[in-house]
């Protein structure tokens, strides 16, 4: 699932369609797996994967849309929430973790971090990459929890 605050961004997402530039660091085995070339340096996804995907309206400071997502594995949420002040930022950060299994990820962008808005999460690497884990709770831990 794929969600915005921005109906033209949504709809852009809809058409799945990107250009050269945003698979540079796609293998060309992946890109002519999953994309058809349109020509002029656009690529589009393929649609058996495209219909696996549906993209949805969600204000992230909005508890009634929020509550729609259940159990996720992985958040992407990058270059959002340098938007939002501080008690915006827990807020939604609050969200992302109650929404995540436990032992799922939060990947923000490179210029976002946690620092003074959250230790819910273990911060790991991946690659080049930071991102935050939530824990999963030990059989001890489950015992101090209702």
């Amino acid at each position: 699932m794929g969600s915005d605050i921005n109906q033209r961004v949504l709809h852009t997402a809809r058409k799945g369609v990107y250009k050269k530039n945003a698979h540079r660091m796609t293998s060309p085995e992946m890109l002519a797996k999953y994309f058809v070339d349109e020509g002029k340096g656009d690529f589009r996804i393929i649609d058996k994967v495209r219909e696996l995907v549906s993209f949805s309206y969600i204000n992230l400071l909005d508890p009634s849309k929020s509550s729609l997502l259940r159990e996720l594995d992985v958040i992407f949420c990058r270059n959002v929430i340098i938007y939002f002040d501080r008690d915006a930022k827990k807020k939604v950060i609050e969200t992302f973790y109650n929404k995540l299994r436990e032992g799922g990820h939060l990947l923000l962008g490179h210029s976002e971090s946690l620092i003074n808005i959250s230790t819910a999460f273990a911060l790991r690497t991946l690659k080049n990459d930071m991102v935050y884990q939530r824990p999963v709770r030990s059989k001890s831990d489950c015992s101090r929890f209702p």
